[in-house]
């Protein structure tokens, strides 16, 4: 499974983009990088753009995505992950 990742920092949040395909142990293994990454971002806030992604997950899988998120990124004040539509 391949995906790229697009970074970018705005005025309110960091913006964290997939798109391609990307399974939910790579998406785990993403926020270990994140957990780092974070310490330099100029904002308490990210947003986790997984909208673009080919995979569709469960609605319980994306529930257990946001609190590995929650536990992973605890610098982070706000964290918010917009997926793309369930089937």
């Amino acid at each position: 499974m391949t995906f790229e990742i697009k970074l970018t920092p705005g005025p309110q949040h960091t913006r964290v983009a997939l798109t391609g395909q990307a399974s939910m142990g790579q998406l785990l293994s993403l926020l270990q990088v994140l957990q780092v990454d974070c310490a330099a971002w100029p904002r308490e806030a990210v947003l986790l753009d997984l909208s673009e992604l080919e995979n569709r997950f469960s609605q319980a899988e994306r529930t257990q995505f946001q609190q590995d998120a929650v536990a992973a990124l605890p610098r982070i004040q706000c964290i918010t992950v917009r997926w793309n539509p369930l089937p």
